[in-house]
């Protein structure tokens, strides 16, 4: 019976993380994003509703970081999905202070995208300078 109360406390850490991710990315993804129901060997990942990305979550004490990658990146093959996100708890951090790994092939995508917006906005930026100066306004 002891075993058991130790595996429903070690669930309901578990549920309570893929909730804390669940909310948190939702915020600004959308009410699309949701706790995935748990399919065993044919898992997908914690989290739905973000195309293209299977996240694993992960809230535990003893964090094994290589394991856990792995999982993630399986899934994201099983799931046809393209990047893996392993979301896990930092002790005592707020939400939104907790850490994401991803492989850096990953990181560098998702920086390459980030600076490719960057730069449009700035062209757009200069553009509509331009455009004031053009017109004398």
């Amino acid at each position: 019976m002891g075993d058991a109360s130790v595996v429903s406390r070690s669930k309901a850490k578990g549920t309570r993380g893929e909730n804390l991710a669940v909310e948190f990315l939702a915020e600004v993804l959308g009410p699309q994003v949701e706790r995935r129901v748990t399919a065993g060997a044919n898992d997908k990942g914690d989290v739905a509703g973000i195309e293209g990305v299977v996240v694993e979550v992960k809230w535990c004490a003893d964090l094994q970081l290589g394991a856990f990658m792995r999982e993630a990146e399986v899934e994201a093959m099983r799931g046809g999905m393209s990047f893996p996100v392993l979301m896990h708890n930092r002790r005592q951090a707020k939400t939104r202070d907790n850490y994401a790994t991803v492989p850096w092939w990953v990181l560098r995508y998702f920086l390459r995208l980030h600076l490719d917006e960057v730069a449009r906005r700035r062209e757009r930026s200069e553009r509509t300078a331009i455009d004031i100066v053009s017109f004398g306004a």
